[in-house]
């Protein structure tokens, strides 16, 4: 996939009407496309000093975040 279509495909995801947990968990896998080399990707959001992946495009991704 090239970058025009990463960005068309990433444009698409803000106009769809998805659930917020799927919007995140394709922009991942979008990541994972335009990253040389990803082979996974999450979102980690820190809350009071604490680490939580609250979605990854593949299950290794969630993995080594609960082995922190």
């Amino acid at each position: 996939m090239d970058d025009d279509d990463l960005a068309a495909s990433l444009s698409g995801l803000l106009t769809g009407l998805r659930p917020l947990r799927e919007t995140l968990i394709q922009i991942a896998e979008f990541a994972v496309q335009a990253i040389p080399g990803a082979q996974g990707a999450g979102l980690t959001m820190l809350e009071d000093n604490r680490a939580q992946t609250v979605v990854a495009s593949v299950e290794f991704v969630q993995a080594m975040s609960l082995s922190r």
